[in-house]
């Protein structure tokens, strides 16, 4: 049986959620408030929890319980 993997994003996806810019989410990342869930090459990917976390004010989704 294989393991589900989630699915990621792509930076213009998450533009698109959070409504703002490319260079919006590379600086939300660059100053740790938004966590990639890592990089192709020079491409990030998000979960899509990482981006919810996000929108509620919190960082790191594996912190809150």
């Amino acid at each position: 049986m294989m393991p589900q993997v989630e699915a990621s994003l792509t930076v213009n996806d998450v533009c698109h959620q959070l409504n703002c810019s490319k260079a919006s989410v590379y600086l939300y990342v660059k100053a740790g408030k938004l966590r990639p869930a890592f990089r192709l090459g020079n491409r990030l990917r998000f979960f899509q929890k990482n981006v919810d976390a996000f929108m509620q004010g919190q960082a790191d989704p594996t912190t809150s319980q």
